[in-house]
């Protein structure tokens, strides 16, 4: 049993599974956090987070403090630019395993110098940088992180959870378009809801799922009205992370919609592989940060379906009639999808493989 001290924000779903995995394998987890969310098993350290520029030397001092009272065996610091990971990697205590989701690799370093240096520092400062994909290794190594030290793992899903050929609820239509974006505005939904005329001067038997909830709610549903597709639409809002196969069940494709200005993530991300390892068909927009490499999204070994324009709501339609109208495509889609869900996106798998990672840094 390992003690083990995690670095990032409780209320994040994924800090919330990587914590109680490692709980239920029976390790001591503590976790250093300004989010309000308890995990079972986890013992939370809460910092409170304010806008006043003093907090952030608080938190800094706070969070090297509990690390030293705590000498945890191992230090696992969530997402390279937090303010915490970087009070992680100030406190000199190894070994330190820092977790990069996407966006804080590829898009803070260029906010300010502030972030680029925090990120290197981070960085230079880590006994291992775990990313997603090969995208979040090349982009270490521009930051200055050694090859040796960068461990390659996917977001992963529970495929016992999230599977294919599996119905827990009736087809609302013939045809289900689901989108699990974040009602956010740098999300982009409302682009889906564009779409909707175009699509529906050729399919008229389709219900368009919105799951995800946030500030652009009432927005989203004036838009709606507005458009006069309200009887096409089913706005869910957020739901428990374990009722998502529900929703994938009944879908014939997701939707993820832009990722705009500086938001933009990189890798797979969870509810795409969710979607994958339940045979869903997904349709994305091309990603800045491949743009801006010269490369495609159609060049991802992990994808495998069309994309569409960033903010083209007509290129978005066309896509959509294409998957829908061609069942051929969409099993070929869907069996490419499944291959790869079960080769790289196996969450016990993935997990065992980061808990002997740790075993053998606490070892050395």
């Amino acid at each position: 049993m390992m003690r083990i001290c995690i670095v990032g924000n409780s209320n994040s779903i994924h800090i919330q599974r990587w914590g109680t995995w490692f709980a239920q394998q029976g390790h001591d987890v503590h976790l250093i956090t300004t989010g309000s969310t308890k995990i079972e098993g986890v013992t939370v350290h809460h910092l409170i987070k304010t806008k006043n520029p003093i907090n952030f030397f608080l938190r800094i001092f706070k969070t090297i403090r509990i690390i030293h009272v705590l000498k945890p065996q191992i230090i696992n610091a969530h997402y390279a630019s937090g303010t915490e990971s970087f009070a992680a990697a100030l406190s000199r205590y190894h070994p330190i395993v820092v977790s990069a989701w996407g966006s804080d690799i590829a898009n803070d370093p260029e906010k300010s110098p502030y972030f680029n240096f925090v990120i290197r520092y981070v960085i230079n400062h880590s006994n291992i940088i775990h990313t997603g994909d090969q995208f979040g290794k090349d982009r270490l190594m521009h930051l200055g992180a050694n090859e040796d030290k960068i461990f390659i793992m996917p977001g992963s899903v529970d495929l016992d959870l999230f599977c294919f050929n599996i119905t827990f609820m009736k087809k609302p239509s013939q045809y289900v378009v689901l989108c699990a974006s974040p009602w956010l505005p740098h999300r982009n939904p409302a682009i889906l809801l564009q779409t909707i005329p175009y699509v529906i001067k050729e399919l008229k038997d389709i219900t368009f799922i919105f799951v995800g909830g946030g500030s652009s709610e009432d927005i989203l549903k004036a838009t709606a009205k507005k458009l006069n597709i309200e009887q096409y639409v089913f706005f869910v809002g957020k739901i428990p992370h374990v009722e998502m196969p529900k929703y994938f069940s009944i879908s014939d494709i997701l939707v993820d919609t832009d990722v705009q200005g500086d938001y933009a993530g990189a890798g797979i991300g969870i509810t795409n592989m969710e979607a994958m390892a339940c045979g869903i068909p997904l349709l994305l927009s091309e990603r800045e940060y491949l743009r801006k490499a010269g490369k495609s999204l159609c060049d991802e070994s992990w994808y495998c379906s069309l994309v569409y324009k960033p903010g083209d709501s007509y290129d978005l339609s066309q896509k959509i009639l294409t998957l829908l109208k061609d069942e051929v495509l969409r099993k070929t889609i869907r069996e490419k999808e499944l291959k790869i869900a079960q080769e790289i996106g196996d969450w016990n798998k993935n997990m065992q493989r980061m808990e002997q990672l740790f075993i053998d840094l606490v070892k050395k």
